[in-house]
């Protein structure tokens, strides 16, 4: 989801023109996302009241532009960033990231987590309890089998889901049912994503009635989907 991708199509056309992206979103629209969903939270509930935030992502370059873009946003409604942890994709022990954490006394901690680290951040926070909630990107939330994958630990936890069972669109519940029916499990992101570039690319050789990359380039550059 680096800003980058769709950042060169601008900077150089004529190369990467070639480049859409269906998902996931980029790293600042996740970012902005959440923050949105944070903010919202803080000015509706008076029991979440929040005002220290921490981070807790992987050394990534997509996640550490995310992590800059809701540190930025998170300023600018008055929240405090008292710190953040990165850890590398292949961790398995969050003892020690759960120490430090805490050790910064935030009321929420966001984790922005694409790996398989998500399930060991989750089954430490539910093993440790420590006195902040959770609320971020974690990307192995979206499936059903993480509450087991986390034995539990995941309960109060609160992600970023591409879709769900819910009528997001006219033809989310009918995807969501279908690929759980064809695959037995829930449609990580990337998933929806794969199955709305297929059927993109189908539209676009349709109205281009062709093969030809610039003219679907130009088929694609005219759709304004939603």
């Amino acid at each position: 989801s680096d800003d980058s991708f769709c950042e060169n199509v601008g900077e150089n056309y004529a190369k990467y023109k070639y480049f859409f992206r269906a998902m996931p979103f980029n790293s600042t629209t996740l970012g902005t996302q959440l923050l949105t969903y944070i903010v919202y939270l803080n000015t509706t509930n008076d029991n979440f009241n929040v005002t220290d935030v921490a981070f807790i992502h992987e050394d990534l370059d997509w996640v550490n532009n995310s992590v800059a873009a809701l540190t930025d946003g998170l300023g600018l409604y008055g929240f405090n960033v008292v710190g953040a942890v990165s850890f590398p994709q292949d961790a398995t022990d969050f003892s020690g990231y759960m120490t430090t954490l805490s050790g910064m006394n935030p009321q929420l901690v966001i984790p922005v987590i694409s790996s398989t680290g998500g399930a060991y951040f989750s089954a430490e926070y539910g093993s440790t309890t420590p006195n902040f909630c959770v609320i971020g990107i974690n990307v192995l939330a979206q499936l059903g089998t993480f509450p087991v994958q986390t034995g539990g630990g995941c309960a109060y936890e609160t992600t970023i889901q591409a879709v769900f069972d819910t009528n997001k669109t006219s033809k989310t519940q009918a995807f969501w049912n279908a690929y759980i029916t064809e695959y037995g499990s829930e449609p990580l992101y990337t998933g929806c994503g794969s199955y709305d570039a297929v059927y993109l690319y189908k539209e676009a050789i349709l109205d281009a009635a062709s093969l030809n990359g610039d003219a679907l380039v130009t088929a694609m550059e005219g759709f304004n989907l939603t």
